[in-house]
C-alpha cells in the first residue's frame, strides 16, 4: 500500500514538472483551454498556477485567441527593457542603439499629443503589465482613453498591477515578504520588517513610484468611467485566457483586467 502511494504522488510530481517546465503532458492543448476554475485537474493537485504556466509554455489562452481572430498587431506600454516578440514598445527609457529592444519607441504616453500617438497606427491588443498603477488615477484615466483611440474595433487592451487586496491580505498573515520580488530589494533587504516590505507595493522603487493602488473593483471603476471599452473582466489564473507571462507576468501578486474596445 504504501508503494502505491509512494508511485501516485510521485507522479502527481511528475505531472506538475511536466506542465510548469516541458509545457506538456498528457493533456491535449484543446482541453487545456477549456478548464474552468472548476476543472483543474483537483484530484491530481495541479492547481491554476501550474495550468497557467502550462498554457504559457504552449502559447496558449489569450495569446492563441488573438492569433486565431487575426489580431496581430500588439502595442506593450511600458516595456521596462523587456524584449517580447510581437510587439511594438513605447516607454520613456532611453536605450542605446545596440541595447533598443525592436520596434521600440520613446514616448510618454500621459504626456504624448494624440496626434504623435496616432503615429504609431492603429493596434488590435494594447498590454500594459505593471505600469498602469504608475499613473496617478487622473492621468490613469486619461491613458485609457487615449489607448482607445489607438485601438481597433473590438481590440483588447490587458492592464494588470499589483493587487492590493492580495498585498493585504499577505500582510495581515505574515507572508507579505513571499510576495516581494527581486525588485523590490533595490530599496530594501530581507530582513526589512513586513511594514516595510507593505510598503514596497504601495510607494515602490525611488526611480519608479506608485502612485496608486489597485484591486480588481479599482481596475473596474477606471474602465466604467472612461465609458470606451465592453465586455471588461477580470481575469484569475484559472480562466481559459490566463496564461504566465502573457497574461500574468508577476501571478502571485497580479490583478489583471482584460477589455474590448466600444
Amino acid at each position: 500500500m504504501g508503494l502505491i502511494l509512494y508511485i501516485c504522488m510521485t507522479m502527481k510530481k511528475l505531472l506538475k514538472y511536466c506542465l510548469n517546465y516541458l509545457g506538456f503532458a498528457l493533456v491535449k492543448k484543446s482541453t487545456l483551454l477549456k478548464f474552468s476554475s472548476g476543472q483543474i485537474l483537483a484530484k491530481n493537485q495541479i492547481n491554476s498556477f501550474d495550468l497557467a504556466n502550462a498554457r504559457g509554455n504552449l502559447n496558449l489562452g489569450l495569446e492563441e485567441r488573438l492569433k486565431k481572430e487575426n489580431k496581430l498587431k500588439w502595442l506593450e506600454v511600458g516595456t521596462g527593457g523587456r524584449r517580447d516578440n510581437g510587439f511594438d514598445c513605447i516607454d520613456i527609457i532611453d536605450f542605446s542603439e545596440d541595447e533598443k529592444p525592436n520596434n521600440y519607441h520613446k514616448l510618454n504616453i500621459v504626456t504624448c499629443s494624440d496626434d504623435e500617438l496616432m503615429e504609431l497606427g492603429k493596434y488590435d491588443f494594447v498590454r500594459m503589465q505593471h505600469v498602469f498603477e504608475h499613473f496617478t488615477p487622473e492621468d490613469g484615466l486619461l491613458v485609457l482613453n487615449k489607448l482607445a483611440g489607438i485601438l481597433n474595433d473590438d481590440g483588447y487592451i490587458l492592464v494588470s498591477c499589483p493587487d492590493i487586496d492580495i498585498v493585504i491580505d499577505s500582510y495581515l498573515s505574515g507572508s507579505v515578504a513571499s510576495l516581494n520580488g527581486q525588485w523590490g530589494l533595490e530599496r530594501f533587504d530581507r530582513s526589512a520588517p513586513d511594514s516595510f516590505i507593505f510598503s514596497i507595493f504601495t510607494h515602490s522603487v525611488l526611480s519608479e513610484p506608485h502612485l496608486w493602488c489597485y484591486n480588481a473593483a479599482g481596475l473596474m471603476y477606471q474602465f466604467e468611467r472612461s465609458g470606451k471599452y465592453k465586455n471588461v473582466e477580470i481575469l484569475d489564473l484559472a480562466n481559459s485566457k490566463s496564461s504566465i507571462p502573457f497574461t500574468h507576468n508577476r501571478p502571485q501578486q497580479d490583478v489583471v483586467l482584460l477589455a474590448q474596445r466600444r
